[in-house]
């Protein structure tokens, strides 16, 4: 993304590249926790998924 908003508009991204790339990595943060605390609470702490593999 950070590539394509330097290429597109320059300008823009010289003078707001940090501001971009710490939001970035919040919202990767923020979104590493959410899906980890989906998966783990609804079933305390396993996810119980049924597929072949399980039983192999």
């Amino acid at each position: 993304i950070e590539y394509l908003v330097r290429i597109r508009n320059h300008r823009w991204w010289s003078k707001y590249n940090y501001i971009l790339n710490s939001a970035l990595e919040a919202g990767t943060g923020i979104a590493v926790i959410v899906i980890f605390v989906a998966l783990q609470l609804p079933k305390n702490g396993g996810i119980s998924l049924n597929w072949w593999g399980n039983t192999v």
